[in-house]
């Protein structure tokens, strides 16, 4: 019994010892000269900073600014874009970036272009955001680039009571929200006031995309240029994905491709690739052996001494 025990602890040991190695591998596999952090945002790669071996491609290269509104603490900004950077999620495949509200205070129409991602390899996530209208008798939608296609909206009344998130009031009395396409990469926000309430009392009408679970658990009040997060979905262009990237088959990871989605004739997003870590595995698929198993089954039959 005792020698059973002493082979079984060999064993595991030496799984150990090479779990360890692989995750130092794993760790070196992104060149030790490239930065992962920026402020108090983790940067994992196939986004990066630096030279160009520390990104997969331009799309996602960050650069870090310092801000004097933060005393001169560094923030990561998607450089194509300059749009600040709050968060990178590999296993989702999102990066959550700030953007800033649209505000309408006097009864003139309002067109603002938003963020656009168009030919790009990210677009908004649809499952994570919420296209949302403040003000009282305040209509706002969303655009197409051109004003063709309408792709949501809605319209908010007037004398409603605070508008609540589960026993959480966000401190706003008129609200509406609605939810956006799939694989919008692009639009305009169309803000219509009536003279209502707010007008005559020099309040403003907003709408704005969102991430909905932020919104439902901190947003409070709104005011004119402040910015909100939005989460953004990502992928690797095929040209990134067959040169600088492994194969789509692997045991420890798979592979696979996003194809572009059509609404009219407005095509909303390139073929993309998206990784993971195989079941069992954990770790970023991006890099070489960055997937490592969470648990070791050595599946050995051991007879009785």
């Amino acid at each position: 019994m005792v020698g059973r025990l002493v082979l079984w602890t060999i064993l595991s040991l030496l799984s150990i010892n090479s779990l360890a190695e692989a995750e130092a591998a794993a760790k070196l596999a992104k060149n030790s000269s490239c930065k992962d952090r920026c402020g108090g945002v983790h940067i994992p790669y196939p986004f990066g900073m630096g030279a160009g071996h520390c990104y997969v491609d331009n799309w996602f290269e960050i650069v870090c600014k310092k801000d004097s509104s933060t005393l001169g603490i560094p923030k990561p900004f998607l450089k194509r874009f300059n749009q600040e950077v709050l968060a990178i999620s590999i296993p989702e495949s999102t990066v959550r970036v700030s953007h800033r509200i649209t505000a309408s205070c006097s009864t003139t129409p309002v067109n603002e272009y938003n963020m656009e991602f168009e030919n790009s390899p990210f677009a908004f996530s649809e499952s994570n955001n919420t296209f949302v209208v403040m003000g009282c008798n305040n209509s706002a939608s969303m655009w197409s680039l051109d004003g063709r296609i309408i792709f949501g909206g809605c319209k908010s009344p007037c004398g409603r009571g605070r508008f609540i998130h589960g026993n959480r009031s966000n401190g706003t009395s008129n609200c509406c929200e609605t939810e956006i396409p799939y694989h919008l990469n692009a639009f305009i926000t169309t803000i219509e006031p009536k003279v209502s309430h707010n007008i005559v009392n020099g309040e403003c009408n907003y709408a704005f995309l969102v991430d909905k679970y932020w919104f439902q658990k901190y947003f409070t009040v709104p005011t004119p240029n402040i910015s909100v997060p939005v989460v953004l979905k990502w992928g690797i262009h095929p040209t990134s994905y067959s040169s600088k990237l492994h194969g789509p088959t692997s045991k420890q990871y798979q592979c696979h491709r996003n194809d572009p989605t059509l609404l009219g004739d407005h095509n909303f997003t390139i073929s993309t690739y998206t990784c993971a870590c195989a079941h069992g595995y954990k770790g970023n698929p991006y890099l070489p052996q960055g997937c490592q198993g969470i648990y070791t089954s050595l599946n050995l039959f051991i007879p009785c001494i």
